[in-house]
């Protein structure tokens, strides 16, 4: 019923072949014996993303608990999600520091970054969430 097809060839695959036949809808045995094409597919690389999940500030009030969203990035691979296939890494830094601290300390007004270290096969990134801890409004 229409007159194009799309097709996203899977990673790793180079030649398509497509047969293509005519028939009537309730008169199959009338079938062409079909026009034959080979496609070739060139050149087709991975295209990876990375993006975090949630916002990249986020402020909350001395005394509550931060916990980060699950997952707290998301990984693509033409557009397929491969979290479980990647490494994440995660480093909490005093804001604009490179002191590393071992959690979010809530009991004063500060500020962090979470720094996720992305790897998925040749990609690498670092992702960036700022934690600010503020004053109870009162």
């Amino acid at each position: 019923y229409g007159t194009s097809y799309t097709f996203n060839a899977p990673i790793g695959v180079h030649d398509l072949t497509y047969i293509v036949k005519s028939e009537y809808d309730i008169f199959n045995a009338n079938a062409s014996s079909g026009a034959e094409v080979t496609v070739s597919v060139e050149n087709h690389d991975s295209i990876i993303t990375a993006y975090l999940n949630g916002n990249s500030e986020v402020e909350i009030e001395v005394g509550d608990t931060y916990s980060d969203p699950d997952p707290a990035v998301n990984i693509q691979e033409n557009l397929m999600n491969v979290n479980s296939l990647a490494t994440i890494t995660t480093e909490i830094k005093i804001y604009d520091t490179s002191t590393v601290v071992s959690e979010i300390d809530t009991s004063v007004p500060s500020k962090y970054t979470i720094e996720y270290t992305i790897r998925y096969k040749d990609y690498e990134n670092v992702l960036k969430r700022n934690v600010i801890v503020k004053e109870k409004e009162i």
